[in-house]
Parts: structure tokens; sequence; C-alpha cells
């Protein structure tokens, strides 16, 4: 089996959201838990809900980007998908269309499927040009 998405997805999809996470929510727990006098800047009630909006906006972008990346494998005739705690086995037919954009040094790939799966019918990925053009040849799919 051979993995294709990058090896830093577990970085991405486990330990930034959850140290993010814990570090925002134990701050906001902290500034909810402080009396109202401490806060000499600024109106303590003003800047708790301030926080909490910022909080909230931002753990919607983490959950609609990056939690969204998926550790992807392939072998001689099916593709894994994982998010670290299910895994998904495709057969190849199951693909539809293979597209990428540019990161910096690396490709983000959105791979599309005929059906809606357990992760979706888009499932998207981080890998290198390599990886991406190993598995478009894979895939029976001319290269771009």
């Amino acid at each position: 089996m051979k993995r294709i998405s990058s090896a830093s997805t577990l970085i991405w999809v486990l330990f930034i959201p959850v140290s993010w996470f814990v570090l925002f929510f134990s701050f906001g727990l902290g500034i909810s838990l402080t009396e109202g006098e401490e806060f000499s800047f600024m109106d303590a009630n003003l800047f708790r809900m301030l926080y909490w909006v910022l909080f909230c906006i931002f753990g919607g972008i983490i959950y609609l980007s990056i939690l969204r990346l998926k550790r992807v494998e392939v072998d001689q005739d099916y593709i894994y998908v994982t998010n670290y705690f299910k895994t998904m086995k495709l057969s190849k037919e199951q693909v539809k269309n293979l597209s990428s954009k540019t990161l910096p040094f690396r490709l983000l790939v959105k791979m599309e499927l005929h059906h809606k799966s357990y992760f979706g019918s888009k499932i998207y990925f981080i890998c290198d040009n390599d990886h991406y053009l190993y598995l478009r040849s894979e895939l029976g799919m001319e290269s771009i």
C-alpha cells in the first residue's frame, strides 16, 4: 500500500485543531470567570462577547477547512481514505474526477466520487506533485 497524502496531514488534522481549541477555549474560560473590574482597557462584557464570537468564527473556519482533509492510500485494487478515526475502502472505479490546486510546496487535491460515501462525494487531501501524478496513473486518468 502506498501513501498518497502528505505525512503532515496528521499534524494538520489532529494536533493543530486540538491545540488551538484547548488553548483558546481555556483562555476564553479564564476571561469568562474573571471579574469585570480586572478589564481596565475595555468593558468586560463587550470583551467577552467579542472574544467568544471570534472564537466561534475561527472554530468554524478550522472545521470547514482543515478538518476536511483526509489521509489517502492506494494499492492495486482499492483506495483507502481515513480521517484517523474511521477508514473507508473505495474501488478505483468509484472515482469520477481528480483535480488539484497549488499551495506553497504542496497540492490540495479534490477527489470527486460518483456516489456519496461516508466522507461525502468530495474528498480533499494534500500531497506533492509526484504522488498526484502517480494516483492519476493508477486511476487511468490522463496527466494534466
